[in-house]
């Protein structure tokens, strides 16, 4: 059964040894956001991964993505006939200097789109209202009432262990910090990840033999800050 927010709050106070006289219920919510968000960057996981829906107007070019989004997997224009097609993502500098006007082409069903900022443009601008589909993930929502659940599915134990590192780095006990790091943040990050649904669908293809030895453990710092220290 999942935690909800008020069950974690007491969690981490025992880890960290706090009566609420000396720590404040508030400052244990606030490293339990920071950790979700934290976990949320290092993996993208199943349940981070959604669908929206949306449509686009005549003659407009820009469009927000939605709240929290954290990467797109792709989108695609819905015209309701044999002309739908998945858009193609392309790099606003390229876009910037082949096509520096787009209002100056004429208007028709968009093949491609820029991701800039928190914003997107469609090109061509679309000539009418058609339906866009996106594949996105999306970061966690904040644990804001006492009854919130996180959207992270069985990530509890790891949401809390990486809360109680954050807080006792924040209260200067290091090691302290360090030891929940290695010993219980690693622990069920690497358990996350191998139980997590990738959702890809394949074909096996055989491959030759390499004498390149596959990275262990947990990765590089790039990819994962859990590798090294909270020093």
């Amino acid at each position: 059964m999942a935690m909800d927010r008020d069950a974690m709050v007491e969690e981490v106070r025992a880890n960290i040894r706090r009566k609420s006289t000396a720590l404040a219920d508030s400052r244990i919510i606030t490293w339990l956001n920071w950790s979700q968000e934290m976990i949320a960057s290092w993996h993208t996981y199943e349940e981070m991964r959604t669908n929206f829906t949306g449509t686009t107007s005549n003659d407009e070019k820009s469009y927000g993505f939605p709240d929290r989004m954290k990467d797109i997997h792709s989108m695609v224009l819905d015209t309701g006939d044999s002309e739908s097609r998945k858009l193609i993502y392309v790099p606003a500098r390229y876009f910037d200097k082949k096509v520096p006007r787009p209002e100056q082409t004429d208007s028709g069903k968009p093949n491609y789109y820029v991701d800039y900022g928190v914003n997107f443009e469609l090109y061509r601008i679309p000539d009418a209202s058609y339906t866009l589909k996106l594949r996105c993930s999306l970061f966690p929502e904040d644990l804001d009432a006492g009854t919130d659940e996180s959207d992270l599915l069985r990530k509890d134990p790891l949401i809390c262990t990486t809360a109680t590192m954050l807080g006792l780095a924040s209260l200067r006990e290091v090691e302290d910090a360090t030891y929940w790091k290695t010993e219980f943040v690693a622990l069920f990050y690497k358990a996350s990840l191998e139980s997590d649904h990738s959702g890809e669908d394949w074909n096996p293809v055989a491959r030759g033999f390499s004498s390149i030895k596959s990275p262990t453990g947990l990765g590089d710092y790039t990819s994962n800050p859990l590798v090294y220290s909270v020093r």
